[in-house]
């Protein structure tokens, strides 16, 4: 937990490709109590509302603008 706030649950949201290039990112943040990693295109409405921080790459927030 060293680097992130106490308490919440964080959400990291990556790019479609990102996903792809960052496997072992993925598999290490899925042992980080709190922490989900998704990638952004399969992320819904409940996912970004019930965590406290939602950290995203630039890649990921274009995603959302252009599904959204």
């Amino acid at each position: 937990r060293k680097g992130l706030p106490e308490g919440g649950k964080t959400l990291i949201l990556m790019g479609e490709k990102e996903g792809e290039n960052n496997a072992e990112f993925i598999r290490a943040t899925a042992n980080i109590f709190h922490v989900n990693t998704l990638k952004a295109t399969r992320a819904n409405t409940w996912d970004v509302l019930r965590n406290e921080r939602v950290l995203m790459s630039r890649n990921a927030w274009e995603e959302l603008r252009e599904k959204y």
